[in-house]
């Protein structure tokens, strides 16, 4: 059955159908509304026949395997995109999920997070909730504060049911449309970072949306943080999930963090009342870790070029990685990708900055890499590439240094001396 399904795609496949979203495959049925199979219907099981109530978590994850390895054998150049509603431990195997029918209430906005740590925990890291909620009527501040949580998820979508109000973007009118095209041009300029993490998650089974916890074990405090995340092991997000309020506690764990609309850096751990206008949620980079952020692009068909890697240095070191390869097809398993490290060490005030050569075969189709350091507060006496003066300028606003380097998969060293040799 699970051949049969998987081959019925070809009427599907052959009209340009780019991927197949699994939906009510609980299954879902509609008499009585809201049901699914009794629980004594008896599957065959291949000789081995079992109750509904036996096998109902693992129907939806066959349904969702079987549309996995039907994509594959219809289109096997290319990776199949597969988003399902039911599942079971392993679904990550097969397809992407969703949460199904939330509703436009503020406590599910809240009640998000939980739910996304938890299952990135159990496994099922590419997930995401509605943005904006599914069932009932949202509202401008609602689809708003919704959006502002909903980009930092690996699956990024706004979707209500049928005799709903219109929550697209624009339905509210301003400021709302506005706050969300900001928040969706913030998630499209980190797809390079997200597909790093994305990488990550795939080899290691890391999370994406990551409890404190995840990344801060020894810290107790963490452990009842779930009102808050982190994005990969670089971003800490604290979304709003209250109407009419532009203040929320934050608890950052050790280290220091930079606040990223305002620059304001905080050594924690450390409990924080956070301001929080519309448009502006919490959101904090590691100091010393660089994260990749690609051009302001409408859709990933455009080039993103020059790619950024944004950094907030502070004293102490960190690594990061940068991954990238073409984006679709196998290419990856046979060594056409491109990996590499970049270390960020400050010490005495002066900053060094190493990227590592290029590990894989693949060549980003770009010219250039601008490597920017925010929050110097000094002008720095020099700006050294491999030991040799380099393109580069300085804002005083925000003391942000931008160095321009050439795409190469050579290792480059930077060395930024803002207090000058002894």
């Amino acid at each position: 059955t699970r051949e049969w399904w998987g081959e019925n795609h070809t009427a599907l496949t052959e009209t340009g159908v780019a991927g197949i979203w699994n939906d009510m495959n609980e299954p879902s049925l509609f008499v009585p509304q809201q049901s699914t199979m009794p629980g004594d219907v008896v599957h065959p099981g291949g000789g081995d026949p079992k109750w509904h109530a036996q096998i109902h978590n693992t129907y939806g994850s066959l349904m969702a395997r079987a549309t996995r390895e039907g994509l594959l054998k219809l289109n096997p150049q290319e990776r199949p995109f597969v988003i399902t509603r039911a599942g079971y431990a392993g679904l990550q195997r097969h397809a992407m999920q969703w949460t199904g029918d939330n509703s436009s209430w503020w406590e599910h906005l809240w009640m998000s997070m939980p739910q996304l740590q938890n299952l990135g925990l159990s496994g099922v890291a590419w997930a995401g909730v509605d943005i904006g909620g599914f069932f009932g009527d949202s509202n401008g501040e609602l689809l708003a504060r919704f959006t502002e949580f909903g980009v930092f998820q690996p699956f990024c979508r706004n979707h209500s049911a049928k005799g709903t109000i219109n929550q697209e973007p624009w339905s509210f009118g301003e400021p709302y449309e506005s706050v969300c095209r900001e928040m969706i041009k913030l998630r499209m300029r980190l797809l390079p970072y997200l597909y790093t993490i994305f990488e990550e998650c795939h080899r290691t089974g890391a999370p994406i949306v990551r409890p404190l916890l995840f990344e801060y074990p020894e810290d107790e405090t963490t452990y009842s943080a779930d009102d808050e995340f982190l994005f990969g092991d670089s971003l800490l997000v604290a979304p709003i999930t209250r109407p009419g309020i532009e203040h929320r506690h934050v608890y950052v764990p050790e280290g220091t963090w930079f606040h990223y609309w305002t620059g304001e850096r905080f050594d924690g751990p450390a409990h924080i009342l956070a301001h929080a206008p519309l448009g502006q949620p919490p959101i904090y980079f590691k100091a010393n870790k660089a994260v990749a952020m690609g051009a302001e692009i409408s859709h990933t068909g455009e080039a993103s070029d020059p790619l950024s890697l944004l950094l907030h240095p502070a004293e102490g070191a960190a690594e990061s990685t940068l991954y990238e390869d073409a984006g679709n097809g196998f290419g990856y398993e046979e060594g056409e990708y491109a990996r590499r490290s970049v270390a960020c060490e400050v010490l005495g005030g002066n900053i060094a900055v190493r990227i590592g050569e290029r590990e894989g075969s693949f060549a980003p189709e770009r010219e250039s890499v601008h490597l920017e350091l925010r929050g110097v507060n000094t002008r720095p006496e020099s700006v050294l590439v491999n030991g040799e003066e380099a393109d580069w300028g300085y804002e005083e606003a925000g003391g942000n240094i931008t160095v321009r380097l050439a795409e190469t998969a050579d290792e480059v060293s930077v060395e930024v001396r803002v207090t000058g040799p002894d």
